[in-house]
């Protein structure tokens, strides 16, 4: 990272955020005439490879006496609620400034700059390690752990037992990690696998990202087991071309599917991460915000760099509208949750990442209007209730995944169909057959086409302006009239076929 360009500029303090302090410091790099110098608590201040003496105070005063020097003043973020410090950087920053010496803070709490300094210190981002410095940690860790191997005294012995060679594979599953992180995970694999075992990288990869409390892999779903949904898989499967190399076609970045509860719009996202042979990562929102003031944002930051850094990822963001409860102004969070809205507003539209942001909506009237215009996402898709065909998919797949035998003629897929069954009502009938006869377990289970009907009716008029994610049979339509039949009677509120 060269801050040369900010010394030019007379910048007089910078705050570095980064997860990795060490290799931050390190990385940070000027170019003459401004010369590095590094300072922290224990050490003090190393000029030349000489150390010396200098408080979190003196160093501020040491400050004044120098020229066109950047001094990285590391984890020096824990002093800065310090009323004595906050004034010295007030009295010293316009003499730092004229003698081009810039306070260089690297930290990983932003949240504890005060107020009265924001405007002075600027922050800038160190992020994770890319592709290309990934590659270099395996290749440095390949070719170290090798050379140690050739000295041991049972390499004879046990030459062809390791394997220190790695693939693109390896790399790609390291992304996401910091530098320490990969380190101890290829360590871990050659230890347990005396190679370097993707499933193990990605175990332990796995226990990172949870860890964080906000993030977490989830299992790919087989495209086989999404039944319908046929106009929202060819639009996947064209873009999917865009993703060879070589190619030159936009790339997806984002996309919204909404619609009524239980109809797959989850597993949607799942079969989407099987499509593109993808990590599918679930980013919980919610979980983002914190008690502490400064932590939301924090968190938003650290969430959106790793998801940067995964490149090649399907980042799942589950039912967005109750995530974002507060962000259309009538928060009670102090503004928590408009700030974590424009935070991730500006990162859908700016990233450049190659992940695929897909989230879901039951409801998109509570979604901020700004959340929906164009340009946020790629397409915004309507899952409604299956049709007949699409209803005969649903039976079986919950006939094969539960080992069911639920009928999947044309009568029956249709009286579900005209009753509005959803993909989940389907699969909660597929288990219950098991201990109820079918009549029995159909009058068991509620229908949300019977005690959410103006909910529904309310979510088809708002989703009319959005694509179907079913051809012309499974698109939004009017509520089907049922008209009762003489072989037919009512129960629990709902038709129920006898015969």
């Amino acid at each position: 990272m060269n801050i040369s360009k900010y010394l030019s500029a007379g910048y007089a303090a910078l705050y570095v955020e980064a997860l990795e302090i060490k290799r931050a410091v390190k990385s940070i790099m000027v170019k003459p005439p401004f010369e590095k110098i590094e300072w922290n608590m224990v050490s003090g201040l190393t000029i030349d490879g000489q150390s010396e003496d200098a408080d979190q105070l003196s160093i501020l005063q040491k400050a004044t006496e120098l020229q066109q020097k950047a001094i990285i003043l590391e984890n020096y973020d824990f002093f800065l609620e310090n009323p004595t410090i906050i004034q010295m950087f007030l009295n010293n920053y316009e003499l730092c400034k004229a003698n081009q010496v810039c306070l260089v803070i690297v930290g990983h709490t932003p949240n504890k700059i005060p107020t009265v300094l924001k405007e002075l210190i600027p922050i800038i981002q160190f992020n994770l390690p890319d592709k290309e410095e990934v590659k270099q940690i395996v290749s440095t860790i390949s070719k170290s752990a090798e050379e140690d191997f050739k000295q041991s005294e049972n390499y004879e012995k046990v030459k062809n037992q390791f394997d220190f060679s790695y693939s693109d594979e390896v790399i790609s599953a390291c992304l996401g990690l910091s530098n320490e992180e990969i380190e101890n995970a290829l360590s871990l694999s050659l230890i347990e696998y005396k190679r370097f075992d993707i499933k193990s990288i990605l175990d332990r990869k796995r226990q990172i990202i949870k860890s964080t409390g906000f993030m977490d892999f989830m299992n790919p779903e087989p495209i086989e087991n999404l039944g319908g949904l046929d106009k929202l898989k060819e639009y996947v499967f064209k873009r999917k071309e865009a993703f060879v190399d070589g190619s030159n076609k936009p790339k997806l970045k984002s996309m919204l599917i909404c619609g009524i509860p239980g109809t797959g719009k989850t597993l949607s996202s799942k079969a989407i991460a099987s499509i593109f042979d993808w990590p599918l990562i679930s980013l919980d929102i919610g979980a983002l915000k914190g008690g502490i003031v400064g932590q939301t944002e924090q968190n938003v930051r650290l969430a959106c760099k790793t998801i940067d850094a995964f490149g090649k990822a399907v980042v799942q963001l589950e039912e967005i509208e109750k995530s974002l409860a507060g962000a259309g102004g009538q928060s009670l969070d102090s503004g928590v949750s408009q700030g974590l809205f424009g935070y991730l507003l500006t990162w859908m539209q700016e990233r450049q990442s190659e992940g695929i942001l897909i989230a879901t909506a039951n409801d998109v009237n509570k979604l901020p209007p700004e959340f929906l215009r164009t340009g946020r996402f790629d397409v915004i898709w309507f899952v409604d209730v299956p049709n007949a065909n699409e209803v005969k998919c649903i039976l079986e797949i919950m006939n094969r995944r539960y080992h069911a035998k639920l009928p999947v003629n044309e009568e029956f897929c249709k009286e579900l169909a005209e009753e509005q069954w959803t993909g989940a009502e389907i699969e909660q009938l597929a288990k219950d057959s098991h201990f109820d006869d079918l009549e029995t377990a159909m009058n068991n289970i509620p229908l949300l086409a019977d005690f959410r009907k103006d909910d529904m009716d309310e979510i088809r008029k708002k989703a009319k302006q959005f694509r179907a994610a079913s051809s012309k049979d499974g698109a939004i339509r009017k509520k089907i009239q049922l008209k009762p039949k003489l072989d037919n009677k009512v129960v629990g509120g709902r038709k129920l076929k006898l015969n």
